[in-house]
């Protein structure tokens, strides 16, 4: 008969792994505003901390490692409401604090962070320098913001570069025909359509 082990209460398991450090961002904030609550067990490579659950009351259940912050929030101030994520208000990945947290959705989330995102989300400018206000910005049907003062730009240099490479076709079109007769490198014999002659003996007088 296998042996069921004794768990640990949950809010147990993360305080007896955090050290409390102060935080400059919160020093207005009351004493357990703070201090961050940093993570001493394992952490992933974003710098999250990660706790294992089991499914079991035995040691051979599966494990699964949650994290560390999003179920400190969850046993200190309550369930997340909805689709919605854990945001670190003090930009510190290993803090556990649950009051250093907040519900937000993962699309909030993701605009505050530092990602290619996020930054392009901040730019109030295109890189030619046109703002990103009302009129003169459009969403493209991929989702990305785009400038309509360049699109403007683009579409006029495009039909430019068209009308001048229909011109030049045209004056090709036009163009008187000059007859040119190809001989063999010999000089004795006119090349013609089906000649055995192969391309690289030909010249022209």
């Amino acid at each position: 008969m296998r042996k069921r082990r004794e768990r640990k209460p949950l809010r147990d398991r993360l305080l007896e792994k955090i050290v409390l450090v102060p935080n400059p961002a919160f020093f207005h904030r009351p004493s357990i505003e703070w201090l961050c609550w940093l993570w001493t067990g394992t952490l992933d490579k974003k710098g999250y901390g990660r706790i294992a659950l089991c499914d079991g009351p035995y040691r051979s259940e599966t494990r699964t490692r949650r994290g560390a912050h999003a179920l400190s929030y969850v046993v200190f101030r309550g369930p997340f409401l909805g689709p919605r994520v854990p945001d670190h208000l003090c930009r510190v990945h290993a803090c556990i604090n649950p009051w250093h947290l907040e519900q937000v959705t993962r699309r909030e989330n993701v605009l505050r962070g530092k990602g290619l995102a996020a930054k392009n989300a901040r730019k109030t400018q295109c890189p030619a320098g046109h703002p990103y206000d009302g009129e003169n910005t459009y969403v493209h049907q991929k989702g990305i913001r785009q400038c309509r003062a360049c699109h403007r730009d683009r579409m006029r240099n495009r039909r430019g570069r068209l009308r001048a490479n229909a011109r030049q076709l045209l004056s090709l079109t036009t163009a008187p025909q000059v007859h040119r007769q190809l001989v063999c490198a010999h000089g004795r014999h006119e090349v013609r359509a089906g000649s055995r002659h192969p391309p690289a003996a030909l010249s022209q007088p």
